[in-house]
């Protein structure tokens, strides 16, 4: 008997089957990216009302910092403005 050959017909490579199924996946990939948001609106509505949320407290807190400092300022003024009376 003689042996048998178990190659891939020419033309085919497994190199290719490689390279075809990564290309496959990128594109796969890149459709759920784009369409993604999309598709579950419930949820990025969600992300898009906390972090809105988390940028409000943001804005009160440095608005509170920046009231704090320029009472400082005012107050200081106050009592430079003292010692130069007296």
């Amino acid at each position: 008997m003689g042996s048998r050959n178990f190659t891939s017909p020419p033309g085919i490579s497994n190199e290719s089957s490689i390279a075809a199924w990564l290309i496959i996946r990128g594109i796969a990939a890149a459709v759920g990216y784009v369409t993604g948001p999309y598709l579950s609106d419930h949820e990025i509505s969600k992300f898009e009302k906390r972090q809105n949320e988390i940028l409000m407290d943001y804005e009160k807190y440095f608005e509170m910092k920046e009231k704090f400092w320029s009472d400082m300022v005012d107050r200081q003024k106050n009592l430079m403005g003292r010692r130069k009376r007296q």
